[in-house]
């Protein structure tokens, strides 16, 4: 099945992603870890968080948050690197083998060739699991001109994947945080742990699991691929388990900024530029809520804002700077719980939540304030979307008014919100046996077309393209570009369904 996917943006990828990434690492060429030449009240300074903002390392409680600075963000040391010019294949083609034959050269440049990812391709990452318990997450091209969605590579997690999150800037690079289900942590040396090996197939030394692990997407040296980085919270001890991550969300206006909510309850905030203190990467625990933290998000423009929601039949707004939730809506019982949480990023006033009864509301937080807490909270409109729960929620990235919703009930429409109507879904019996059950949905982010991915329970990622819909054209006044066929006779048909089956290539 596939738990979990995202899109990467065209031109972020390394056009000649990295395979001997051992060799780069001994030369020094290549290491997004290099700690910062700076001192440590430098690297304090760098981060934007004072020193009483860490976590007290005495007893594990929160001192203070401090994001008053935040919005005055400083340049960061690099240390992901993601310079084409520092990373450039020539590297990788010189380091070849000086006693193969030509034969063997020019077949591993024909592997280098085909390998790379050309500036006008998006990349497209799943989380995958099977029957036989193997977790995986595969990286695939998506050539959007051509319909064409190939598996660039793929690599093995530990654990069942539940939630991914792509990072990126000109200091991260091009990282995929992957939270997973929780894991016991065993003692080293123990024989359980002697026992037990980090990655499916690859018979190494037992590894403690991890609340999130980040993994460099321009690298796909398979077997010696390991997390960059790493972030579990310290007050974790041998023999206990560590919590599910079941949401992460990146602060894309404080870039180093990383939320995750768990299973024990906690939202926890992680800063990717500093593991200095005894806390390491953990800046924040936020206690706020009462079971499991099911969503979390940061918000588009507002620094410091962070929504959540648990499966305690609350949704809070979360000023991170003071630790504390400033608004708290309840919701009814029969709703269920909440599934996912969505700002909307042409509104940002305005905030979707789905829930498991298949009901989207959607909420303006200057309506909401910390009173509200004694009964359910009125939204500003609901949608009856699915029968059953909608797992999916997305709004069009350039077009507003535009939301998607997709639910295990195995369909998916798009909104006009500015109407509450509906104005598509899919009814086609293709499309419900090729995906199952929705678990994911996303627009592209930067594609012309009407195109949305898609994964559920059959384990199959499909490209839906929906720019020759009359209703969606009409609704939202959107004109597709305009392909002609070679002899410029007529226009060019775009497939509706673009697919890649478990283990198979291109479209269809």
């Amino acid at each position: 099945m596939i738990s979990s996917l995202t899109w990467i943006r065209k031109g972020i990828a390394l056009e000649n992603p990295i395979q001997n990434v051992v060799d780069l690492y001994e030369s020094g060429e290549y290491n997004p870890l290099a700690a910062p030449e700076d001192s440590e009240e430098q690297n304090k300074e760098n981060q934007g968080l004072d020193s009483t903002a860490r976590i007290n390392a005495d007893n594990g409680e929160i001192d203070e948050f401090d994001m008053e600075n935040y919005d005055n963000e400083p340049d960061y040391p690099t240390i992901f690197t993601n310079s084409q010019e520092d990373l450039d294949m020539d590297h990788v083609e010189n380091n070849l083998d000086n006693d193969n034959d030509e034969d063997d050269l020019e077949d591993e440049l024909e592997e280098i060739e085909q390998l790379k990812i050309l500036p006008t391709d998006n990349l497209l990452v799943v989380a995958k699991a099977d029957a036989e318990e193997v977790s995986t997450i595969e990286v695939c091209v998506y050539e959007s001109s051509e319909q064409n969605l190939y598996v660039h590579h793929d690599f093995f997690v530990d654990a069942y994947p539940l939630c991914l999150e792509w990072l990126t800037n000109s200091q991260l690079g091009n990282l995929l945080a992957v939270g997973t289900f929780g894991s016991p942590l065993l003692d080293p040396n123990s024989a359980d742990a002697t026992n037990k090996y980090s990655m499916t197939h690859h018979e190494q030394p037992y590894t403690q699991p991890y609340d999130v692990n980040i993994w460099d997407l321009n690298v796909i040296d398979s077997y010696n691929y390991a997390p960059v980085l790493s972030l579990i919270d310290p007050n974790y001890k041998v023999g206990s388990t560590t919590a599910d991550t079941m949401s992460l969300s990146w602060n894309t206006n404080v870039m180093n900024l990383l939320a995750s909510g768990s299973s024990d309850a906690l939202v926890r905030i992680w800063d990717l530029h500093s593991s200095s203190s005894a806390s390491g990467n953990l800046v924040s625990r936020l206690t706020h809520h009462k079971d499991k933290v099911q969503c979390v998000k940061w918000h588009p423009v507002e620094s410091s804002i962070l929504l959540t929601a648990s499966y305690d039949k609350t949704i809070a707004i979360c000023d991170s700077r003071a630790s504390m939730s400033s608004a708290v809506i309840k919701f009814a019982k029969n709703l269920g719980d909440v599934e996912t949480l969505l700002w909307d990023i042409h509104n940002p006033s305005s905030f979707y939540a789905s829930f498991e009864s298949g009901v989207v509301h959607c909420y303006d937080i200057r309506t909401l304030s910390s009173s509200s807490t004694s009964a359910a909270t009125s939204p500003k409109f609901t949608i009856d979307a699915h029968k059953s729960g909608c797992t999916a929620l997305d709004v069009h990235p350039t077009i507003p008014n535009c939301l998607l919703t997709a639910s295990v009930d195995k369909s998916l429409k798009i909104w006009n919100t500015s109407t509450h109507t509906l104005v598509a879904k899919s009814d086609s019996d293709h499309f419900s046996s090729t995906v199952g059950a929705i678990f994911s949905a996303k627009f592209c982010p930067d594609s012309p077309y009407f195109e949305i991915a898609v994964g559920g329970d059959q384990n199959s990622l499909l490209v839906l393209d929906l720019s020759s819909n009359a209703s969606i054209q009409s609704a939202f006044n959107y004109s597709p570009p305009i392909e002609s066929s070679e002899d410029n006779t007529q226009q060019t048909i775009r497939d509706p369904f673009v697919y890649v089956n478990s283990g198979g290539y291109g479209s269809d």
